[in-house]
């Protein structure tokens, strides 16, 4: 058994062992409350560039050079965002591939989405784009409607936003997404075709985002090598969402740095994400053949150990790394929750590797605060389920680049 799954064995293990353990948790539970407290990591602000340079702080505590790699966006600051009906006010936030208005706004009739109105309601859910409402998506680019109003419907109330997969070919009518607990409310007027304006203002500014980037180099660096990737932005806190991908990733790159690799190892943390995964589409248009001949891309992706989920979702290219990825998961007591069956099109940053045909193993997770603003530390993640992850695919990576 691989030294870094003793740690998790049965107590007849070392005190060494065991306290290595403790320390891997510690580290982890440190790594998302420092990433969570940072404030919302969206892609280009303050706080994403303060993140970066955090996460560039922790590479090189292992002694390992980190990369900031820039590369250009036009950055969506919302200025003024709601709808106005009557005497009320409720404010959200725009859907940030789509068209906005001017300060004054958007002024008609309201009603259901399908319905004879100017402005649309209908609910829509925070889950992945290839698994988006067709019928709403399709409004979108129809024109019927001068803007629509997205109630999010996500497992818990609140704000659960949209991605943005479109962000830089924006389409459609404005759409401002608003909170599932106005539901009620705005369905019941919205058949009662009441006056309503709609604004949803931003400003533009031009920035650098910033990806992070480490390779260590192996003792044959003519081997294909293993590129570990995870995004690092979202719209709020993120700290299931994004944090234990953080961690995994990192672990793996400790444990890769401590055993020499054969092969070189490629780490990148991307930003972007929420945005049409910008920053692994930056990476890759400047690695252009890597998709193709790297022996493997571990993708670390959202909700790792997220507490209040329904567990892990593998997906890999090949049968041979489904088999190599469940026993390993197995092992570890952490069994994954689905399979995807192998070759079927993988969610997030690791759909643009199966485009391309490369080979990966996927990991990503479920939870009922996805894209939520209280997916926070410490409630929202189960930090022992998120130690036994990392330490899996530590061993997995290990075993793949020696």
């Amino acid at each position: 058994m691989d030294d870094f799954i003793e740690a998790f064995a049965a107590p007849k293990n070392s005190g060494k062992a065991l306290n290595q353990a403790a320390d891997r948790r510690n580290r982890i539970a440190n790594i998302i409350e420092e990433y969570d407290s940072q404030g919302f990591h969206r892609t280009g602000t303050a706080v994403d560039r303060v993140s970066a340079l955090w996460l560039v702080g922790r590479i090189q505590q292992l002694g390992i050079e980190a990369r900031l790699e820039p590369f250009s966006l036009s950055r969506i600051d919302p200025i003024q965002a709601y709808i106005q009906i009557g005497n009320r006010k409720i404010e959200g936030v725009p859907l940030f591939d789509g068209t906005f208005t001017d300060a004054t706004g958007i002024r008609g009739s309201l009603g259901l989405l399908g319905s004879k109105a100017d402005i649309a309601v209908t609910q829509v859910s925070p889950g992945p784009y290839l698994l988006r409402d067709k019928e709403f998506q399709n409004y979108r680019r129809s024109g019927q409607y001068k803007g629509i109003i997205a109630i999010t419907k996500g497992d818990r109330p609140g704000l659960a936003l949209q991605n943005a997969p479109d962000f830089t070919s924006p389409f459609g009518s404005p759409v401002l997404q608003v909170s599932s607990e106005e539901a009620s409310w705005l369905e019941k007027v919205a058949k009662q075709k009441r006056d309503t304006v709609l604004v949803t203002q931003v400003r533009r500014t031009d920035v650098d985002a910033l990806n992070v980037t480490a390779t260590l180099k192996g003792l044959e660096s003519s081997l294909a090598p293993l590129v570990i990737i995870t995004p690092r932005s979202g719209w709020w806190h993120c700290a299931a969402e994004r944090g234990g991908g953080l961690a995994c990733w990192l672990e793996a790159m400790a444990a890769l740095s401590a055993k020499k690799p054969s092969r070189d190892v490629i780490f990148v943390a991307s930003t972007g994400h929420e945005l049409g995964h910008l920053g692994l589409k930056f990476f890759l248009a400047h690695s252009t053949r890597l998709a193709q001949t790297a022996r493997l891309w571990f993708h670390f992706g959202a909700d790792i150990g997220a507490a209040v989920g329904s567990g892990s979702i593998l997906s890999t290219s090949t049968r041979e790394f489904q088999k190599m990825a469940v026993v390993a998961m197995n092992e570890m007591g952490v069994p994954p929750q689905e399979c995807l069956l192998p070759g079927q099109v993988p969610l997030g940053e690791v759909f643009w590797i199966h485009q391309k045909q490369g080979h990966y193993i996927s990991l990503r997770g479920s939870s009922h605060l996805f894209r939520h603003p209280e997916d926070r530390w410490p409630y929202a993640v189960d930090v022992d389920q998120i130690n036994r992850l990392a330490c899996t695919f530590a061993a997995l990576s290990v075993k793949l680049a020696v």
